[in-house]
């Protein structure tokens, strides 16, 4: 497998819809800071893009820059903002309120502190051995259990392994009793859901966006079943796919 990295997940999105690669990998949830709604934003934006399959990562942030100084003297910080808001505590209590540069990615900021002095950036460890950074502070993450969920996005489908999930966004009109209405024909079938993310509808503001993970496999019988239950409701559902469950 050829690897490419790309500067932002629009970028990755853009290159599995254009053909440029086959496969991307985009974080969409992190223990601490919750999920990444660019990528929410993408998949709902998106179409002929499935979820193919999912990775939970283990996330340690270093403390880095291009030359080395002391805490006192730094002008800035730069990384991602999950990344900022991931060491947000470790940075107030030893930086105070120390500026803080959002980048499209920890790679990105990597770059700038290179070439700019004074300037701190939060990174992985690849990152300061690529750049020939300074390396500060390890493993500066607020929470030792600092996770981040990723997914695999591709244009093909996978087919039942025995332990699936199942992704969904299910668009219901803006009133009460909506919620209810999506949740009920899971419950019925004894479904369950791993995830669910509300949110007001980008493309109609007279509804609302649920974004549903569930086990089971779009093949299932009762999975199919629960969800012809949901459209009779006046839902709008729309599948992201059905992938492997990560162990």
């Amino acid at each position: 497998v050829t690897r490419k990295p790309a500067a932002t997940i629009d970028d990755v999105f853009f290159q599995v819809t254009h053909n440029e690669v086959n496969v991307g990998v985009v974080p969409v949830e992190n223990s601490s800071e919750g999920v990444i709604n660019t990528t929410l934003n993408c998949l709902a934006d998106s179409e002929n893009i499935n979820i193919i399959g999912e990775i939970n990562l283990d996330i340690d942030h270093q403390l880095a820059s291009g030359n080395k100084f002391k805490f006192d003297e730094a002008f800035a910080i730069a990384s991602h903002p999950q990344a900022l808001g991931q060491c947000s505590k470790w940075i107030e209590k030893n930086l105070g309120n120390i500026k803080r540069l959002e980048m499209p990615s920890s790679a990105v900021a990597a770059k700038y502190a290179k070439g700019n002095k004074n300037i701190l950036c939060i990174v992985n460890s690849m990152a300061v051995a690529k750049y020939k950074l300074k390396l500060l502070k390890k493993n500066i993450q607020d929470f030792s259990e600092n996770k981040t969920r990723f997914l695999i996005i591709g244009k093909h489908e996978v087919n039942k392994t025995g332990r699936d999930k199942t992704s969904f966004l299910i668009q219901t009109p803006n009133k009460p009793g909506s919620l209810l209405s999506v949740l009920k024909p899971f419950d019925k079938r004894k479904i369950n859901l791993s995830k669910i993310e509300t949110r007001p509808s980008r493309g109609n503001i007279n509804s609302h966006d649920f974004f549903v993970d569930c086990e089971g496999h779009i093949k299932d019988q009762k999975l199919r079943l629960a969800i012809k239950d949901v459209i009779n409701t006046g839902a709008i559902v729309r599948n992201f796919g059905s992938y492997p469950e990560y162990i």
